[in-house]
């Protein structure tokens, strides 16, 4: 499911000794390092992205409930209609065989009305510039908080980093960026190199 294309900002770095994190996860998100305080913008973000998650589950229920629990109205399918329908567009056919689910829905009636649901297009928006992922279906939206639980500890890391260091975590944030960069390969060098860190 992972989907990542050609860099257009600096994806995270590997984390520092004695903290280590799977930089496959790391990879999936999107940072623009040359803003000042990007680190409490990356934070931020990853904080409303999971909010945002909790909120798109709450809704789900509530619309399962509201289609009185039956089997086809799974809570993983309603989720990904209500994700879907954040998003501007019909579920995925992967969601269930019920066509209900490629009928758009109004979330109004699941959420604290019109202005709640257009402060959540725009998180929709916002998570999917963060993250390196498709962010079609159900699995995608459980990978989506898999990997922003991973991203969260690391911050945490590298506060705590920054604490001993005098550095902001923005400035460490760079520094084990600039730490992680593999030597250049020689010129002319053939085969496809796995995604890396830039």
């Amino acid at each position: 499911k992972m989907v990542i294309p050609p860099p257009r900002a600096s994806p995270v770095a590997s984390a520092p000794a004695g903290g280590e994190r799977d930089v496959s996860t790391l990879e999936v998100l999107r940072v623009d390092m040359t803003r000042g305080d990007f680190f409490a913008q990356v934070r931020a973000s990853i904080r409303s992205g999971a909010v945002l998650l909790d909120e798109v589950q709450r809704c789900a229920r509530a619309l399962k409930e509201a289609d009185g629990g039956r089997p086809a109205a799974t809570e993983s399918a309603a989720a990904c209609r209500v994700w879907q329908c954040l998003r501007g567009g019909a579920a995925s056919s992967q969601a269930a065989g019920d066509h209900r689910l490629a009928t758009p829905i109004d979330l109004s009636g699941v959420t604290d009305g019109p202005e709640r649901v257009a402060r959540l297009r725009r998180d929709a928006q916002d998570l999917c510039g963060l993250l390196r992922l498709s962010l079609c279906d159900s699995a995608d939206l459980q990978l989506a908080r898999s990997v922003l639980s991973d991203a969260e500890a690391f911050l945490a890391t590298i506060e705590a980093r920054a604490a001993t260091t005098g550095l902001t975590p923005s400035d460490v944030w760079r520094q084990l960026q600039s730490e992680s960069l593999p030597p250049a390969s020689p010129a002319g060098g053939g085969g496809a190199a796995a995604p890396r860190l830039a």
